[in-house]
């Protein structure tokens, strides 16, 4: 079972501009600016009102064409949040809109090269957010949810904690209580502790589903229970679904 994630990062701000970063075509990097397609930048910048840091990337072609805007929470893995904007070499505008922790917001739309709306995001009545398809002549060609209420086991694209993978099992080694219970009689192993991830990051129905008793089993619920809210949802056939997850946690005596 696949696993990702987010943190936000408390700390002084301070415009930083970083070196660039070449690219090419196929937005692998590249170490000789000669071969690349396009470049990026990278800066940092705050974000109100609870002031932790965004990082914004700027990718420029060389011609200096401006071919993307986007800031993000964490950059590896990308975890979109605020204003994004994107452009076709000619400098037409390709895809514009916002994101809420990774999530496309009603509004978001992308383009035909022939400037034609190629998609959007809107609420209709019932306030349930939908995505539109149209043709490059205009044409609607479909029209379904954006989210998507049954419960996954397996997605396109998995849910994440905020940072990544390595993020997820440092904060779980940070904050894990190793029972007492536990600890006097020796006994150590794992407790698989399944969970749902939602539409909008937060978890429902935390169960262990193989444990190993004295306390560990209740004390790995309690520790995936501060996860709440960390993560981004998964994504199948171009819709945000809930996803079921199953984590691992390790309960080892030094030595």
């Amino acid at each position: 079972m696949r696993l990702f994630v987010i943190i936000l990062v408390i700390s002084p701000i301070w415009a930083l501009a970083q070196n660039k970063v070449f690219y090419d075509m196929e937005d692998n990097k590249v170490i000789n600016a000669d071969r690349a397609f396009y470049y990026s930048t990278t800066k940092f910048a705050k974000v109100k009102p609870k002031k932790s840091v965004t990082t914004i990337t700027e990718n420029f072609v060389f011609n200096d064409q401006l071919k993307k805007v986007a800031s993000h929470l964490t950059v590896d893995p990308s975890v979109m949040v605020g204003e994004y904007k994107e452009f076709y070499i000619t400098g037409q505008v390709r895809t514009e809109g916002a994101y809420q922790r990774g999530n496309k917001q009603v509004g978001f739309k992308t383009y035909h090269y022939n400037g034609q709306l190629a998609s959007e995001i809107s609420s209709n009545d019932e306030g349930q957010l939908m995505i539109t398809k149209l043709n490059h002549a205009g044409i609607v060609e479909s029209s379904k949810p954006y989210f998507d209420d049954e419960i996954y086991s397996e997605v396109e694209e998995w849910p994440y904690f905020f940072g990544g993978k390595e993020e997820l099992y440092k904060f779980l080694g940070l904050n894990v209580k190793y029972p007492y219970r536990a600890a006097s009689k020796k006994i150590e192993g794992k407790v698989f502790v399944q969970f749902i991830v939602n539409h909008d990051g937060t978890l429902s129905d935390i169960e262990v589903i193989r444990g190993i008793g004295e306390g560990c089993d209740e004390e790995a619920i309690r520790v995936i229970e501060l996860t709440d809210k960390m993560w981004v949802p998964g994504k199948h056939e171009e819709k945000i679904v809930k996803t079921r997850m199953v984590v691992p946690i390790s309960f080892k005596l030094s030595r």
